[in-house]
């Protein structure tokens, strides 16, 4: 009889297990290889697979009944279940078989493991035609679930070993949420306000010469002028405060005015003010510095109260030092700082608008928050009128600083007539203290101010400031 083996169909699997396509192998027509003791011992899960097939082998030697080879993978690397069923001659050729790649080999074996192996299932079917045991088959379904237990036992481990440790910080995490939402709500609460309102886009700033300004007016005091017309006049300013609307102003002014017994003086000067500023579109507020008691006037320490009482409720970049009884009758008459310390008054109408002499730097003033506190502000000893503004310009030449001025028919000024005030008698000292100026200006002036303030108060217009001085001359 002569038998044909049923694997004779599949020329390819002929080399052997684990051998190439196109491999030299040992010829199996009409005879088979039998398994030999050290190929037991190497391989014992062999038999335990295949347990009748390999009977029938071992009394056949015609190799009619040869088992069939174990399919192959698609891929170069063979499935899990295939390296066991090796001999130990094959497993010596392995290495040569596999790829340097294990990201390759594994990817492989995960989509076998995934695949259902149609040649092991007809495998498995001739197998129970002829009477063997075939070995254990997992279904693919079977394969699935399992591999997705498996993931789920990694991620469950994973998990819990994170959430263990982060139990521990859970009440900080609670505090920080509780803040964020706080901070969140309140943002919100925020926005809601902003956007109940009109919503106005960011101005942008004012020009360096305003296009409000009318040059030179004709001033007119009406005797009978009160604050309350004033006032009226002048709707858009509060608590002797104001900022332009249509643009953003280019620096924050305060205008200090020393001041005892000018109430009418003031009216005036407030009615002409007040709109000159906003012509020029500043940023500005207007301080009264008032002076209590029947002693001495001294104007240069009220100014020295007005500029540290003024930058507590402001940071303000210019300060202007103005006389009561000086109005300005041109509006191109910039009130504002530059790089060098301004003088404003170039002419009044009493001197038939001519500087008075060539250093006067008197009646109006302007310098920066810088400017005035690095020459230490006005000295605090000049009781009564007069030294106290060439005082403050040799501080500004000392510290090699230009006085700057407008031009003649710009920096224009009308001159309210008065009398002397009884308490401001001519200072006659003053020569002297101008001569000891450049020895004491760093202990005579903002750093050794002593006053006692009596009250703030903000009235529409302007705010006034009331002091007492403890000493006078």
């Amino acid at each position: 009889m002569v038998c044909t083996p049923f694997n004779s169909q599949a020329p390819a699997a002929r080399g052997g297990i684990g051998r190439r396509e196109g491999a030299p192998g040992p010829e199996r027509t009409g005879q088979t290889r039998p398994l030999d003791g050290a190929a037991r011992e190497a391989e014992p899960g062999l038999q335990s697979r295949l347990p009748a097939a390999q009977a029938v082998h071992e009394g056949d030697p015609r190799g009619c009944f040869s088992p069939p080879p174990l399919p192959r993978a698609a891929s170069r690397w063979p499935r899990p279940g295939d390296l066991w069923a090796r001999t130990a001659e094959q497993w010596q050729t392995l290495p040569h078989e596999l790829p340097s790649d294990p990201w390759s080999y594994w990817k492989s074996t995960i989509w076998n493991l995934l695949t259902p192996a149609e040649t092991e299932i007809q495998i498995t079917h001739k197998l129970r035609d002829m009477g063997c045991n075939p070995p254990y088959h997992l279904s693919y379904r079977l394969r699935l679930l399992l591999l997705f237990t498996l993931c789920l036992t990694v991620v469950g481990w994973a998990t819990s070993n994170y959430f263990v440790g982060a139990i521990q910080v859970i009440p900080k995490a609670k505090d920080f949420m509780a803040s964020f939402h706080k901070v969140i709500h309140l943002g919100n609460e925020e926005t809601l306000g902003h956007d109940g309102a009109t919503k106005k886009p960011e101005l942008a700033n004012c020009p360096s010469v305003s296009p409000n300004l009318r040059g030179q007016s004709k001033l007119v005091f009406k005797p009978d002028l009160t604050l309350e017309e004033i006032e009226a006049e002048n709707p858009k300013v509060s608590r002797g405060r104001y900022h332009p609307e249509e643009c953003k102003a280019l620096q924050r002014v305060a205008i200090l005015i020393p001041h005892r017994n000018r109430e009418k003086h003031l009216i005036y000067l407030l009615e002409h003010l007040h709109p000159f500023l906003q012509r020029q579109q500043l940023d500005y507020g207007i301080y009264i510095i008032h002076q209590t008691g029947s002693k001495k006037f001294n104007r240069a320490k009220l100014l020295n109260v007005g500029y540290l009482e003024a930058l507590k409720e402001e940071n303000w970049d210019c300060f202007v030092f103005h006389d009561v009884d000086l109005v300005p009758e041109n509006d191109f008459n910039l009130y504002t700082c530059g790089d060098q310390p301004k003088h404003l008054v170039v002419g009044r109408n009493s001197t038939g608008y001519r500087l008075r002499y060539s250093k006067y730097f008197g009646g109006v003033t302007a310098l920066s928050r810088e400017q005035f506190l690095k020459v230490n502000g006005f000295s605090n000893n000049y009781w009564g009128w007069g030294g106290e503004d060439d005082d403050l310009r040799l501080r500004v030449e000392l510290h090699k600083m230009k006085i700057s001025r407008p031009k003649p028919d710009v920096g224009k000024y009308t001159m309210i007539f008065h009398t002397r005030d009884k308490g401001n008698e001519v200072n006659m000292g003053r020569m002297k203290l101008l001569q000891q100026m450049s020895r004491v200006w760093k202990t005579d002036g903002l750093s050794s101010c002593s006053y006692r303030l009596l009250s703030v108060e903000h009235n529409p217009l302007y705010a006034n400031i009331t002091v007492d001085f403890w000493t006078a001359a």
